[in-house]
């Protein structure tokens, strides 16, 4: 396989990985949500019919889900960044690749 099709292949996979990890994201928001509040999440939390409260709620939560989410591909970079540098220690100490 060319270098094309399979970066082609690679964008599909990613974008279809991210589509999924949203939908199960947002499910488990709604699903908490109404677990612990016994109502269907707002929709939209700037509507003058969703409390402020409610509207702080779930903003917090969101915010709380999507951070939590990129503080774990932050220390998944940051693992592959030490597997790296442990790689080019070994080569630089015995000579031989790691691969």
């Amino acid at each position: 396989m060319t270098a094309a099709p399979k970066r082609a292949l690679w964008f599909v996979v990613g974008a279809s990985s991210a589509v999924v990890a949203g939908a199960a994201v947002k499910r488990s928001l709604d699903a908490g949500w109404r677990a612990v509040t016994s109502k269907d999440p707002p929709d939209e939390p700037e509507s003058l019919t969703i409390g402020w409260k409610d509207a702080l709620l779930w903003t917090t939560v969101s915010a709380v889900a999507v951070d939590s989410a990129l503080l774990g591909r932050y220390y998944e970079r940051y693992a592959d960044h030490a597997v790296n540098a442990g790689r080019h220690v070994v080569f630089l100490v015995t000579g031989e690749s790691q691969s």
